[in-house]
């Protein structure tokens, strides 16, 4: 589960919810060795429903941001099921910053 909006590098910040927390399941998916720097941070307005997350105003869900580049993000939607319509991605607010976040469909 997670978010992303790019910077001036081509990298991606990423919103990790769920599995992708872990830093095992994230080099497994990315297929490196490298562990991703991760910055903890709660997003508001969102409750966390079993592996999804909901829009609700009086909630929040923990997790981290961490950058990732272009051909990782594309190993992440694939891990997602983004193609086969299981998770899509949706824009969500954490700070200032409008990030993606997946959502189950």
């Amino acid at each position: 589960m997670m978010s992303v909006t790019s910077d001036l590098n081509n990298n991606m910040k990423l919103f990790v919810y769920g599995t992708l927390r872990s830093n095992g399941v994230m080099k497994s998916v990315l297929q490196t060795e490298e562990t991703k720097e991760r910055t903890p941070v709660i997003l508001q307005g969102f409750r966390k429903n079993g592996l999804n997350i909901l829009e609700d105003q009086d909630e929040s869900v923990e997790g981290d941001v961490v950058e990732v580049n272009e051909d990782e993000m594309k190993l992440l939607d694939n891990y997602e099921s983004v193609s086969s319509g299981v998770y899509r991605r949706i824009k969500v607010n954490i700070g200032d910053e409008s990030i993606t976040a997946y959502q189950i469909v």
